[in-house]
């Protein structure tokens, strides 16, 4: 008895439990995912209104205090915070919702207008973020929800183009009034589906490359576009935020975490567009999100389910986990 108990405390854990997995002929088979990739941290909800739309449209611009471009009481405002969370100061501007940026003091605003049946760009620059004055309007149509970003020597334009399915185009520009013809440059496969198209791309630029926030647009599964009338299956007409990455922020862009939400949608919500910006080695991300789905039916029966801003952010150095 005594040199049984010897033996049998001599071992350590893992060698007694591997002896019992052994006797009982068990085999583990181990995954391994890559769900420990860090996620955008959730800052909480920094813009709404309880009776409108209310939310920001643009990633941060930082000149010491955060400064924003948001949607509120159907204008155009820019709202400005120490803090990019609260005790927002908002002042009426004449931009147009699109994508603003500030360069050397200037701000550059690019925009989008209907004619018939058709989106065309239009650019306008303001000196004091507040008064803007046109300086260019595109010739050709460019389609809708353009997002530009200066990256130290052209601007770039990331928009959707309106095919079936809607798609990605970009163009580039030296002096924000001539552009290159609009190139599509990301597009659904055959593993997102035929229910899939693409939205919206915001972009930053990084010292490893550029990284985006794709939205994706879930239409009917019958290919219903947003004149479906309820009900809805559960991903029918919600959208989602997924992470791409190019090396130069032209070409070549690759679907990263496996196509999963990078940021996921917290309850109740069906829709979620980001923007983002990089700021001191962080990027944040503002949102509109709202509980209605992407349907002239759900906009016209809003009840309540108004778009609002949430803020997240990662670092750097968690970002570019996504590509090692």
């Amino acid at each position: 008895m005594f040199l049984f108990v010897s033996t049998c405390y001599s071992q350590t854990i893992e060698q007694r439990l591997d002896r019992i997995e052994d006797s009982l002929n068990i085999n583990w088979n181990v995954i391994i995912t890559n769900d420990s990739l860090p996620q955008p941290i959730y800052e909480g909800v920094v813009m709404q209104s309880l009776t409108s739309d209310q939310y920001i449209f643009n990633p941060a611009i930082y000149t010491g205090q955060s400064e924003v471009y948001c949607i509120k009481n159907n204008a155009v405002y820019l709202a400005t915070s120490p803090n990019g969370l609260n005790s927002w100061t908002y002042t009426l501007t004449n931009a147009g919702a699109g994508s603003i940026v500030n360069v050397d003091g200037k701000y550059y605003d690019s925009f989008h207008k209907w004619y018939g049946g058709q989106a065309y760009s239009y650019y306008s620059v303001s000196l004091d973020k507040v008064y803007f004055q046109n300086v260019a309007t595109s010739r050709t149509p460019t389609g809708e929800d353009r997002n530009v970003l200066f990256n130290g020597t052209e601007f770039y334009s990331y928009g959707r183009l309106q095919p079936k399915p809607r798609t990605i185009m970009f163009q580039r520009s030296s002096d924000f009034r001539l552009w290159t013809n609009p190139n599509e440059i990301l597009k659904p496969d055959a593993v997102d589906g035929s229910n899939v198209e693409f939205y919206h791309l915001s972009v930053i630029k990084t010292e490893r490359g550029y990284f985006g926030l794709l939205n994706l647009y879930y239409t009917g599964l019958s290919g219903q576009d947003v004149e479906q009338l309820p009900p809805y299956t559960a991903k029918e007409h919600t959208t989602e935020i997924q992470l791409v990455y190019s090396a130069n922020g032209v070409d070549n862009w690759q679907r990263l975490n496996s196509r999963k939400e990078f940021i996921p949608k917290r309850e109740n919500i069906k829709q979620m567009f980001g923007w983002w910006s990089l700021i001191n080695g962080v990027a944040y991300i503002y949102t509109a999100e709202s509980k209605r789905r992407h349907t002239t039916y759900e906009n016209s029966n809003i009840n309540g389910r108004y778009y609002f801003s949430s803020e997240y952010k990662i670092s750097l150095t968690d970002l570019y986990k996504y590509i090692q």
